[in-house]
């Protein structure tokens, strides 16, 4: 693997739903839609799925999947059960650019700045972090764990 270049200090990390977290590391979902946008346009960010994450809520994001992508991408998301041992965990790492638009058609919110994100990539071991809703910065000690695994 080549070597990535990453600050340990500022390392960015968003939290999302699983469902729609497994869409962008399969490189099926291209567009991440948040009202803000970080500071830094362009880089690489950690990937981590919500602690919480009920079975309700769960299936309206595979209804979501399903008008988006269509029966057959939706088919290829696991079962809620599936999703427990990830939950609460860094599992990925996309490269990210904050655009002015895109014809993409996960951008929903065309009043806000789609973050386009590209070549995914899953964690071999995804590792509990303690996160927030949204954007944040990582440790320093688990952005090397992210590191490592690059």
């Amino acid at each position: 693997m080549k070597k990535v270049d990453i600050d340990i200090k500022n390392m960015r990390a968003f939290t999302i739903n699983p469902v729609a977290g497994r869409l962008i590391l399969e490189g099926i979902k291209d567009v991440e839609n948040r009202w803000i946008a970080p500071k830094v346009r362009k880089g690489i960010m950690a990937v981590t799925f919500s602690k919480i994450y009920a079975k309700s809520k769960y299936l309206d994001d595979l209804e979501w999947a399903r008008d988006f992508a269509g029966k057959k991408v939706a088919a290829r998301i696991p079962a809620y059960e599936a999703f427990s041992e990830m939950r609460g965990k860094c599992v990925g790492v996309v490269d990210y650019e904050i655009k002015e638009s895109t014809d993409s058609i996960w951008w929903e919110v065309k009043e806000w700045k789609p973050w386009c994100v590209s070549n995914p990539r899953w964690l071999q071991k995804p590792f509990a972090v303690c996160g927030q809703i949204g954007c944040w910065t990582m440790k320093p000690a688990d952005a090397k764990k992210v590191l490592a695994q690059l």
